[in-house]
């Protein structure tokens, strides 16, 4: 086996030091990922008089974007069955939360359901 000179181990010494703390700040920063909209927004629904209260809660640190879309039916499973789509948007900053009613109130006397509910958020 056959030692490296003196000077080769110094520069060998030199090259490590100054690529490790590269190493140690990327596998650092690696683990510092960001968290997804899906892990930090959350949604929830309630029944109201008027239909359910539709929410959106945020805990991310970036300010987000956020949509809210639904579907009323009046007098499903009938002849007179009518759709309606209906959203609503707002922006969100951390810990705030917003809501829209998605209203069967059209639906006037008939039965009435709320359907199809989608959510979505992304940064802004």
């Amino acid at each position: 086996m056959r030692s490296l000179p003196r000077g080769r181990w110094l520069i060998c010494a030199i090259a490590l030091s100054t690529l490790a703390p590269n190493a140690v700040a990327d596998d650092q920063s690696a683990k510092k990922k960001k968290v997804s909209v899906e892990r930090c927004a959350s949604f929830d629904q309630k029944e109201v008089a008027e239909g359910l209260e539709l929410t959106i809660a945020s805990t991310c640190k970036a300010e987000l974007a956020c949509s809210i879309k639904w579907a009323v039916t009046c007098a499903p499973d009938t002849k007179r069955e009518k759709k309606t789509w209906a959203g609503a948007a707002f922006e969100l900053e951390e810990g705030q939360s917003d809501f829209a009613t998605a209203s069967a109130s059209a639906c006037e006397d008939d039965s009435w359901e709320i359907a199809s509910i989608t959510w979505s958020c992304d940064p802004m």
